[in-house]
């Protein structure tokens, strides 16, 4: 998982990330177990009016975390981040992770 830490805010929050959305924290391997391409979210709840989503990458991790402290049901994922090897590129990698990341969303929503 890679984080931008620079932002004071993210800081704080991003402890809690690992530890509240750690099933959205997703690595795709090949038939072998290396790793090909991985990516994480944070899910958030969204009233469905683009004024209204999270302005950036710090605020999404924000709302996410808040609003599970909260207990305010999620229903939207934030994709934070994806990566594909960069030799695979093409191959779709890329497409497979943002599936998965969303298999993962609704699962746990559906375990919480």
């Amino acid at each position: 998982m890679l984080f931008v830490t620079a932002d004071r805010l993210v800081k704080n929050y991003i402890g809690r990330v690992r530890e509240f959305f750690a099933d959205l924290d997703l690595m795709l391997v090949d038939e072998d177990g290396v790793p090909v391409a991985s990516g994480w979210g944070v899910p958030v709840r969204w009233d469905g009016r683009p004024e209204s989503l999270p302005s950036g990458y710090t605020e999404a991790l924000v709302r996410a975390v808040e609003g599970h402290e909260q207990g305010v049901a999620p229903d939207t994922l934030v994709i934070c981040g994806a990566v594909v090897t960069p030799s695979l590129k093409g191959r779709g990698l890329a497409g497979q992770t943002l599936m998965s990341l969303r298999a993962a969303a609704k699962d746990a929503a559906g375990s919480g």
